[in-house]
């Protein structure tokens, strides 16, 4: 079998990378032993365009945020689904320093903020003291919907192998790779973690760490924003929440723990008024760098081979920005972003 692109893991990179690669009208292949706990499954999908304890604006965010909004409209309405909703969120200072630091960005000329002014209608809702803020937009991205209605569509396109992909039934050459029986030009690793497990990849500058989250169903509460104390409170609909996530270095396996489910609510029973209940706890390892940019390009010694990974915990925005570029460097030879270029690692890439 011989095919033009060989795609390794169908989490948010893989799927926009083949959605691109599908809009071009390219060959490709989608390797993809399906799994629920990798981090695409596991994250509520939240882009917020000012992050952080410092309300700074997320990297690149003017152009990642225009471009995500474009691309999941697309992607959606070719596949009959809401891939991504877009609203506001609606952040409850839990000191007077918070909001003061929040006044302070806004009088600094942040146009992604505001401060509400009637907060009234809040109090049935939540406990707060201190005002609250408002960033607009932000982006909820329907994870699950999107990857599976791609994931149904590639299946039924003959576009995804559905197995473990096996490093060691790879044969690489400068001009074409070969896995198993298929043939093809170039293979991109899109797999998280399992990158990082690679020979070819191994060398570069990893920043892995677990995110921890809660589902909840909560009656009464519209679902028409993002909430955040802390932590970030998404609707996924039907009456559900997201609830996370967490950002721990270090941890003892990839499990859910109790740990983390008490202290989060014991944050939530602060916060929230209404009743609500657990119906899932979720975990995952993310993979990220520590620069906290991506690597996207392909491998200065084995130009068979690619990368689109590193994503870290804002996957859902700088996913379709990268794999765009991605694709418009294979197939046209276009500039990738230099903080973004995995070729930036050239001489540690080098080294096996």
């Amino acid at each position: 079998m011989q095919t033009k692109y060989l795609i390794v893991g169908q989490g948010i990179s893989g799927t926009m990378l083949s959605w691109f690669l599908q809009q071009a009208g390219e060959e490709y292949l989608v390797i993809d032993e399906y799994n629920e706990k990798v981090p695409s499954r596991v994250a509520g999908g939240v882009i917020n365009p000012v992050t952080g304890r410092r309300i700074a604006r997320s990297w690149i965010i003017e152009d990642l945020l225009p471009f995500a909004e474009k691309t999941y409209e697309d992607i959606g309405e070719f596949l009959g689904v809401e891939a991504a909703t877009t609203m506001s969120m609606y952040s409850f200072h839990a000191t007077e320093q918070m909001r003061n630091a929040w006044i302070d960005k806004i009088n600094d000329g942040d146009d992604y903020l505001s401060a509400q002014q009637e907060t009234s209608h809040w109090q049935d809702l939540f406990h707060f003291e201190h005002g609250v803020g408002i960033t607009d937009p932000c982006m909820v991205v329907n994870l699950q919907v999107l990857l599976d209605a791609w994931r149904s569509y590639l299946k039924k396109n003959d576009r995804l192998l559905q197995e473990r992909f096996e490093i060691d039934a790879l044969q690489v050459y400068d001009e074409k790779v070969v896995y198993k029986d298929i043939e093809a030009q170039k293979l991109i690793f899109c797999n998280g973690t399992s990158a990082e497990g690679s020979r070819y990849f191994r060398n570069l500058p990893y920043a892995i760490s677990k995110g921890q989250a809660l589902v909840l169903n909560i009656p009464g509460l519209p679902e028409n924003a993002i909430y955040k104390q802390g932590l970030n409170m998404a609707p996924q609909g039907n009456g559900l929440f997201w609830l996370g996530s967490s950002f721990e270095w270090e941890y003892e396996h990839d499990e859910p723990t109790q740990q983390f489910r008490e202290r989060t609510e014991a944050q939530l029973k602060n916060w929230l008024k209404l009743p609500y209940e657990v119906v899932e706890e979720r975990a995952a390892i993310r993979i990220g760098c520590i620069e906290r940019r991506p690597f996207a390009g392909l491998h200065p010694k084995y130009p068979s081979l690619g990368i689109l990974n590193g994503m870290g915990t804002k996957g859902c925005s700088l996913a379709p920005y990268f794999a765009h570029q991605l694709t418009e460097y294979l197939l046209h030879g276009k500039d990738i972003h230099p903080k973004a270029d995995v070729q930036r690692f050239k001489s540690v890439l080098n080294r096996e």
